[in-house]
Parts: structure tokens; sequence; C-alpha cells
């Protein structure tokens, strides 16, 4: 394997390209004035039981490796590369809706991006709360260490998740309590994914596969897609079978074709890039798409915008040199 975990980059290109479906999906699916099809309902409620569990938990792998520099070196290196995009993209988008203006499926601009600070600003709210999740990590294994800090603060994080339904919604508190547990314990799963990788065959990826579809059975025909208190703990369940799934995919990837394993590799490499550009071209093919084609066929529309926004991410973000000061300085690389 190289130095960097080739199975976390593919599974990492996997989900972007879920992300930017599930944020396609979404922008159709939470429109009032439409007349959405059950199975859109319950794709949406599929997507987000696990998408960004799983985000967390790939972040938090690297979150001890990291605690090999200091803690001011440490913070400081994840403040660039989380709150300076977040603050330079967010602005750049917030423009974008200003000018979309009504068009805009959730309209909003300018004023609301001036509360980014301190309250998380559109779909970058994954970035806010990941720095605040890194610094409450770091904190932690600076003041009592790894071999105490880490199982403690994974203890305090499922205590978390356990009563995070009865958390009330101020600023962050209930965003963290739901995802800090996910990446504490990936926190734990570096040697294991390493280890796991090794061993894995493709009679585990067909179990992987059995296993995320059951879940998902259960989660539709027993009802609990449709209580959200229930929804919030069975989120546990779906997303580590979705984990194991899209790991076991990976595996697969790598090993059958070399073209596919680029492709997603790429996409994993540029997860960042993807994430915080890929609704831009999302909303310009939604009007695009509503002003020529209206909303009949709403499954054909999405497919049409996911497809071709992987298209762009793909061959956009491929021929963006990495060197450039303006790409380096909007993604906080020093």
């Amino acid at each position: 394997m190289r130095n960097r975990i080739a199975v976390l980059d593919i599974s990492k290109g996997i989900a972007i390209l879920i992300v930017i479906f599930g944020h396609c999906l979404n922008s159709f699916a939470t429109n009032p004035a439409l007349n959405v099809p059950e199975s859109m309902h319950y794709t949406t409620k599929i997507i987000t039981q696990f998408i960004m569990p799983i985000f967390f938990f790939m972040s938090g792998i690297f979150a001890i490796s990291s605690k090999k520099k200091s803690l001011k070196d440490t913070l400081s290196g994840k403040f660039m590369r989380l709150a300076v995009p977040y603050f330079t993209f967010g602005f750049l988008f917030a423009i974008f809706k200003e000018i979309g203006g009504n068009a805009a499926n959730m309209p909003a601009g300018i004023k609301d991006f001036l509360w980014s600070p301190i309250m998380p600003w559109s779909f970058f709210w994954f970035l806010y709360v990941l720095l605040f999740i890194y610094i409450i990590f770091a904190v932690t294994i600076e003041i009592f260490g790894v071999k105490k800090g880490q199982p403690m603060l994974l203890i305090v994080s499922a205590i978390a998740f356990i009563f995070q339904p009865y958390i009330p919604y101020i600023w962050i508190f209930y965003l963290i309590a739901n995802f800090l547990v996910f990446f504490c314990i990936g926190s734990y799963s570096k040697e294991f994914i390493k280890n796991w990788y090794e061993k894995m065959s493709f009679a585990q990826f067909v179990f992987s596969a059995i296993l995320c579809a059951a879940v998902i059975y259960i989660f539709i025909h027993f009802g609990i897609v449709d209580d959200e208190f229930y929804t919030h703990y069975y989120q546990f369940i779906m997303a580590a079978a979705a984990t194991y799934f899209i790991f076991s995919l990976s595996w697969l990837i790598e090993n059958v074709s070399e073209k596919l394993f680029e492709l997603f590799d790429f996409f994993g490499v540029k997860t960042m890039e993807i994430y915080l550009s890929h609704s831009f071209f999302l909303g310009v093919m939604r009007v695009i798409l509503q002003k020529i084609f209206g909303y009949e066929y709403l499954w054909e529309r999405i497919f049409i915008m996911t497809l071709i926004t992987w298209l762009i991410m793909y061959f956009f973000w491929k021929r963006i040199p990495t060197s450039n000061k303006i790409y380096k300085f909007m993604f906080g690389i020093k």
C-alpha cells in the first residue's frame, strides 16, 4: 500500500459522490411546492442516516497521528485547513445565493453568512463542527494523554450520543453530541483498517452488501424512517453497515480495475475541493433544468444533475494546479 491508505481514499471518493447525489436529491425533496414521491423521501432519509457519520469516522482515523505535533501546531493546522475554506467558500456561496435570489431552492445570502463565525453556514456546517471536534479531541489528549484521554472521550461521546435527542438546538452542542462518537471510533481504527484490508475477500464484500441491504430494509419496512426518535439511534447501525459496505466496495474497486481505482482515488484525494465547490454547479443546473424541462420526472432531473456534476468535478479539479497560490490560500494550505 502507499503512504496514503488507498482503501480510505477510495472510500472517501465513493462517499463524496454520494454527497453530491444526496444534495441534488435534497434540493428537490425539501421543496414544498413539489409532490415528492415516497421513494425520494426514503432515499433522502437513508443517505442522511449514514453519509456524515462516515466522514466524521474517516476524519478521526488520523487524529492520533496528528498529535505527534504540538497542540499549537495541531490546532493552527486544523484551523487553516478547515476554517479558511469554510469562510472563503462560504463567502463565495453567499454571493452566489444572493445573486440567485428567488431562483435559489433555499434563499439566503450575505446577511446569513455574517452569522457564520458563530453559527454554521449552509452545507459548510461540516467543516465548522469538525473543527470544534478536533479542538475537543486535541485538548483532551493534551491534558490526559492518549492512554487516558482517548478512551475517556469515547465514553463521553457515547453518553452524549445516547442523550442527544434531549439536547436543545443551542449553537452546535447537539451536532457535536451526534457526531463526536463517530470521530472517536475512527481514532481507534487506523491499524484495524490496515489489518482488515489484508484479510479482505470477495465473500466479505458480498456479506457487507447483504448486511447493508438488510439494515436498510428494516429501516423502511418497520417504519423507523418516519420516527425521528428511533431514527437517531438507528443511525449508528446504519452508519456501521454502510461504512462496512463502502470500505468493502473500495477494496473491490482497487483489486478489480486499475482505471476504476485511479478514478475513485482521485475523487477521494480531492474530497475537500469537491465538497466545497459542487453546490455551485448543482445550483446552476437545477435552475437551468427547471426553466427548460420543468419538474416532471423528478428522478430523471436528479440523475442528470448528479451525473453532470460528477463529470464537472472530475475534469475541473483534474486541471487545477495545486501549486497555485490562490488554490493554496482558498484551501488553507501553507
